[in-house]
């Protein structure tokens, strides 16, 4: 197992439009997961995701709390690599995050989940752990530098 550069991961994270999330939904650990559209930025590499006020996933971030996450991007079919984190996610003053926002619709391709509905928010991940395993190789498991 080597240890790779977010650098060199981040032609493949430009590709993939989704990444599936898992995170408690309750105190009992009752664990949620989605697939969510996502824009990430290398330094620091971080995950944007803009959902409703409304949905499980939401519920224990209310109160602007940071909870254990986990993110896997590269589930669709077809595809040879995975990235598999683990960190926290939190909710974010989509004001303060203009340009990732910016970014984030660009490469959705629309505005259906428009952040000045009051209903919507911007939600930050910040992954702690991360692996890339190249499947074209074997079970080919590689490290990311996060530090």
């Amino acid at each position: 197992m080597k240890i790779i550069e977010i650098e060199e991961l981040q032609k493949f994270l430009e590709n993939q439009k989704a990444a599936t999330i898992a995170v408690p939904i309750d105190e009992n650990g009752t664990i949620h997961a989605a697939s969510l559209l996502y824009w990430n930025s290398i330094d620091p590499f971080n995950f944007y995701f803009v959902t409703s006020r409304d949905t499980e996933k939401y519920a224990l971030l209310k109160d602007g709390r940071k909870i254990n996450c986990a993110v896997v991007v590269g589930t669709e079919k077809g595809t040879d690599f995975t990235l598999q984190m683990r960190g926290n996610i939190q909710e974010v003053e989509s004001k303060d995050f203009s340009k990732e926002l910016d970014a984030y619709y660009q490469k959705r391709g629309n505005r259906q989940d428009d952040i000045d509905d009051p209903s919507i928010c911007l939600l930050q991940f910040a992954p702690t752990w991360a692996r890339y395993t190249d499947y074209s190789q074997g079970y080919n498991h590689n490290f990311i530098d996060l530090s």
